[in-house]
């Protein structure tokens, strides 16, 4: 979604498959299969996105849970 539109051999490349033109101006779409990937790409990390603040708010609520320590413990200089 942010390789470059203007040298299609390169997209090809990178990304491993067969490229589809789009015309912007007329109010082309995209191809089928492409929107269809995006729509569950997007899906799969909006469901990713909830639960992890689900798991958030479950370490919150946790009485021996603290943000401060569990930080330290991560950024230690040792």
């Amino acid at each position: 979604m942010v390789l470059p539109c203007d040298d299609k051999q390169l997209r090809e490349e990178v990304c491993g498959r067969k490229t589809y033109q789009v015309d912007a101006i007329n109010g082309g779409r995209l191809h089928e299969s492409v929107e269809q990937g995006l729509a569950n790409f997007f899906s799969r990390d909006i469901d990713l996105q909830i639960k992890i603040e689900m798991l958030k708010l479950s370490l919150l609520r946790e009485n021996d849970w603290d943000v401060k320590l569990a930080f330290d413990e991560l950024d230690s200089q040792d």
